[in-house]
């Protein structure tokens, strides 16, 4: 038997698979919580500092679209948390 689809998040502005629907940590209105990024996927990460912190911003590296940020406190083995919005990408098969 087959292994059914799995659903993954695209870049809504270019449509490059960006994350899969089975790393989603937390769904809200505000933020789309995942674990990790698909492998090979465009997702790219950037430092920039804001209010003296040292903060990491996730881009899609294939139109630059902003993706939201990513966290060192998640339960992963990378230990990451990418926090997305939810307008940034689209979900589908």
């Amino acid at each position: 038997m087959a292994a059914a689809p799995v659903e993954k998040y695209y870049c809504k502005r270019c449509r490059a698979p960006l994350f899969s629907a089975s790393a989603v940590i937390l769904k809200s209105s505000y933020w789309l919580s995942f674990s990790e990024s698909l492998q090979g996927s465009p997702v790219e990460k950037k430092s920039y500092r804001e209010s003296g912190n040292i903060k990491i911003e996730v881009i899609c590296a294939s139109c630059k679209q902003h993706l939201g940020d990513v966290y060192d406190d998640g339960s992963s083995p990378t230990k990451e948390r990418y926090c997305v919005l939810p307008k940034s990408v689209i979900k589908k098969l």
